[in-house]
């Protein structure tokens, strides 16, 4: 008899799609990476989704730490997608955002429209 949830039971209630998760590659494989993105718990990301803000694909390596978007749950299987895309997609979103708004303060980067459109 099981008295407390396990990890993948309290990740699923825990957690939804759209959420950024850091995590740590742990197995490279040739369609992707699996993830350790908390204490017994495991994701995907597959190498369609493994891209910079620029759209550079990025090569796993164990060890190497990123932030991750969750973009599919699957209790029944305990199979969670990740996305490093997706990320990066709704940073430069915000940052478009961002710009839009009046500045507070004056920035001393010297940067100009130009440069942030280019």
């Amino acid at each position: 008899m099981q008295l407390q949830p396990d990890a993948w039971e309290t990740f699923f209630r825990d957690h939804k799609i759209g959420d950024v998760m850091h995590g740590k590659v742990v197995r490279v494989a040739a369609f992707g990476a699996f993830i350790d993105i908390a204490e017994g718990i495991e994701g995907l990301c597959h190498n369609s989704e493994a891209a910079d803000d620029k759209g550079t694909p990025i090569k796993f390596e164990p060890g190497q730490e990123f932030d991750f978007k969750i973009v599919k749950m699957n209790p029944e299987e305990k199979k969670i997608g990740l996305s490093i895309r997706a990320v990066g997609e709704e940073a430069s979103r915000a940052e478009v955002e961002a710009y839009k708004q009046p500045a507070a303060s004056t920035s001393s980067s010297g940067s100009t429209i130009g440069d942030l459109i280019s």
